[in-house]
């Protein structure tokens, strides 16, 4: 580490040839939507054979209500958070008439806390799960994985050890950055009622990619190398970089 290295190529070219074909899926499936990008999730069986799991969100939901009871301030920022995520257009509540009228794939996200103490700014994160199994069938097992795109730890500390002074920086809420279309919209679809357990739970879609879904990591680090790509003429250093 501590002799003359070469300037390292970090960048994720030491693909298989099927992990080049699902890059190739993925970019040619970015679109623009205003100043955000829109990707469909890469599917590699087709969505119509996904169960509608409603009756297993319903239970789920159920089992996260009760536990949120016990604590009424980890029930308030639950709640809390919900209602950012549809304020800042990251989800949105179904109508009647969507729900009746909408004759595509549908399948339900379960989703739960986990306690996080040590964060101040947010001790209490919700977590949506693709994972999990309904009749034999997982949301996560439809799609392609995507390669993986990330800068190599090792290049990282390299680099940060080239010059006097390194920068790094962080997207605030990044896989919330990403849309997707209507079809992924309504294959994530959740309940929530705000806590109001007397009433039949609302229905919503997630609007934006859902951190923790198998390909998302790889559709982030796509769409953040098309937006260096887009800036590449105002800050080529910059865009190099990634």
């Amino acid at each position: 580490m501590g002799v003359a290295v070469k300037p390292c190529a970090c960048s994720a070219d030491k693909l298989t040839q099927s992990e080049r074909e699902e890059t190739k899926m993925i970019q040619n499936a970015c679109k623009k939507v205003g100043n955000q990008w829109m990707i469909s999730y890469p599917w590699k069986t087709d969505p119509k054979f996904l169960p509608d799991n409603r009756s297993q969100a319903m239970k789920r939901l159920e089992a996260t209500e009760r536990r949120l009871m016990k604590n009424q301030a980890n029930a308030e920022a639950y709640n809390e958070q919900m209602q950012e995520m549809e304020e800042m257009k990251f989800s949105r509540k179904l109508t009647d008439v969507e729900l009746a009228e909408y004759t595509g794939p549908v399948h339900y996200i379960s989703h739960h806390e986990v306690l996080r103490p040590d964060k101040r700014s947010t001790p209490l994160r919700i977590v949506f799960n693709s994972s999990s199994v309904y009749q034999g069938h997982r949301l996560d097992d439809y799609w392609l994985k995507g390669p993986d795109l990330l800068n190599s730890i090792f290049g990282i500390v390299l680099r940060f050890r080239e010059n006097q002074v390194a920068i790094s920086g962080d997207i605030s809420k990044m896989y919330h950055r990403i849309l997707i279309p209507e079809e992924d919209q309504h294959v994530h679809r959740f309940l929530w009622r705000g806590m109001e357990i007397d009433r039949k739970p609302d229905t919503y879609v997630r609007t934006v990619l859902t951190f923790g879904d198998k390909p998302a990591p790889a559709m982030a680090q796509i769409a953040l190398r098309k937006t260096a790509k887009e800036g590449e003429t105002n800050s080529p250093s910059a865009a190099k970089t990634l």
